[in-house]
């Protein structure tokens, strides 16, 4: 029952970003029902949408990927009566009967589901255990976003269900849980012979169901030829056409120069973020790292994460690996397997500590090994690009090329900040400012503001904040916003822009100094832009 197996797969993986899901080998007997948590909690935010719609499209997005011919039924507790009402913890009802058949009644059921009431779980895994045809194997797949409301026992039903003949195997997810509630649905996996997801933000469901993907189909009846191995590459390699997009510092870029030469020092948190070949999404099978003798200040342990979102943004953990102190002589890389492999377009790398506990590493190289592209496609045929709008250029009229001109400031370094030099400047302190002003009072459309970060240093700026004014450098400002810099370096362009929510009219530009990347009042700065059209 292969379809079944991948449908279990990919909406357990859907919020299992961390674990690794163990296949299932489904058999024609194979039953599963959906139990959906449709409590009045999961009207509740994550990142900006309602967590009962983020759980409806998910599963509406697996369904779909299913056959008719699927065993699958689907049961929603809390959906129909409210808390306040007297049979609330009975509130659990099997909208679609397992194995009906019918695809998309089953899917205008999941659009449909609405939130109200509490959240009686144990009564829903009582009901479930009427809801399977004799004879088959019983899954449940329960989401759920709270635990046990109505003074209920899931763990006491599960055992009274397998008294009378019924195992459910439950496999249970936790979506945006606390602590407290981890726990109860653990027990409810642990005492079913199941396995417990948990899925902390939407960012972390889209990453699942691609790991989902990556997992191998169950086996076939009748046996088939084994494709062979992929070849994998090294990715990140220049020669791959692998990038640096960001890092703590500079010598993160040795680390893909293919030398193996000792690089000093690396220290625990810093990292890297790199990329593959024009973009491309890439599934990534294995990390790899050389060790060419045993040495107190050999790496001990880092991390990997991965996003396809963005180099600063959506990252989830891969894994923690941890080299072994001792020259291996048939390959000096000693690497570790990504399982399952993970689709991404960003991998990130994060220092541990040394092989003696301390916080100073020598690394030399650092490899991810995998193929372009996602398993079983094929990339798409470049779309002509449609012909560019032109846009207007963007100038930094405060460069001294442009005139800009230092109008009014606390203290004399502000104006080392145009002078085109990018050298270190120190110190600035929270609320101390600066008002620039544009050749010969030049009036100006302000779209962007730009400082450069050139590596991670507690002494970065963390914030600052930009005022305007058309009348004169010391009346008449308007706050325009609060930027705040990532405190590392941006490989393609150190400069870290600002669009600001509107283009703004102006003829000086109010510069003011925040806290540095340690909630401290002195940071170092190196150069200020600001970007403008003019009149």
């Amino acid at each position: 029952m292969t379809h079944l197996y991948q449908l279990i797969g990919l909406l357990l993986a859907c919020c299992a970003a961390t674990f690794t899901f163990q296949p299932i080998a489904w058999s024609a007997a194979d039953q599963v029902q959906i139990i959906l948590d449709a409590s009045g909690s999961m009207k509740e935010s994550l990142g900006g949408k309602p967590k009962i719609e983020i759980a409806r499209e998910t599963l509406k997005e697996v369904i779909q990927q299913t056959p008719a011919t699927s065993q699958i039924g689907l049961r929603a507790f809390g959906h129909n009566l409210a808390h306040t009402d007297p049979k609330t913890c009975t509130d659990s009802e099997l909208l679609i009967p397992i194995g009906s058949g019918d695809r998309q009644a089953l899917l205008t059921k999941v659009g449909a589901i609405t939130v109200r009431g509490e959240t009686p779980i144990a009564y829903s895994l009582e009901k479930a255990g009427a809801d399977f045809g004799p004879d088959t194997k019983k899954t449940v797949v329960l989401l759920s976003d709270g635990k046990e409301t109505c003074n209920g026992d899931p763990v006491a039903v599960l055992a009274k269900l397998k008294q009378r003949g019924i195992e459910l195997k439950v496999h249970v997810i936790g979506f945006a849980v606390d602590a407290e509630t981890t726990k109860q649905l653990q027990a409810i996996a642990q005492a079913s012979g199941g396995n417990y997801f948990e899925a902390k933000d939407a960012a972390q469901l889209k990453l699942s169901v691609q790991k989902a993907v990556a997992v191998a189909p169950a086996p076939a009846p009748a046996p088939a030829q084994a494709e062979p191995e992929p070849e994998l590459v090294n990715l990140i390699a220049p020669a791959h056409g692998g990038q640096i997009q960001t890092a703590s510092h500079d010598k993160f870029a040795q680390l893909t120069d293919g030398k193996e030469n000792h690089v000093y020092w690396f220290y625990p948190e810093q990292e890297a973020v790199y990329s593959f070949k024009d973009g491309q999404m890439a599934t990534l099978h294995k990390v790899a790292m050389p060790i060419y003798a045993t040495r107190d200040d050999n790496i001990a342990s880092f991390d990997i994460y991965a996003s396809s979102t963005s180099p600063l943004e959506g990252f989830t953990k891969v894994g923690t690996y941890k080299p072994r102190n001792i020259k291996m002589f048939q390959s000096v890389f000693q690497e570790f397997a990504i399982n399952p492999p993970v689709q991404a377009k960003y991998v990130k790398l994060v220092i541990g500590l040394n092989a003696k506990g301390g916080k100073g590493s020598q690394l030399y190289e650092f490899r991810v090994l995998g193929k372009l592209g996602a398993p079983g496609t094929t990339a798409p045929a470049p779309t002509p690009a449609a012909p560019a709008q032109p846009t207007a250029e963007l100038i930094n009229l405060l460069a001294a090329d442009q005139g800009g001109q230092i109008i009014t400031a606390s203290h004399d370094k502000f104006a080392q900040l145009i002078d085109g030099k990018e050298s270190n400047v120190y110190w600035f302190y929270s609320a101390q400012e600066a008002v620039y002003g544009f050749n010969g009072g030049k009036k100006a459309m302000v779209h962007r503001v730009a400082v450069p970060i050139f590596a991670t240093r507690d002494d970065n700026m963390a914030s600052f904040d930009i005022f305007v004014s058309e009348d004169s450098p010391t009346d008449g400002f308007t706050k325009v916003g609060t930027f705040s810099p990532k405190n590392i370096k941006m490989f393609n362009q150190v400069y870290q822009e600002f669009a600001l929510p509107q283009p703004v009219k102006a003829k000086y530009v109010k510069f003011v100094v925040g806290p540095n990347a340690k909630g401290g009042k002195g940071s170092q700065l190196y150069e200020f832009r600001v970007l403008v059209t003019l009149e």
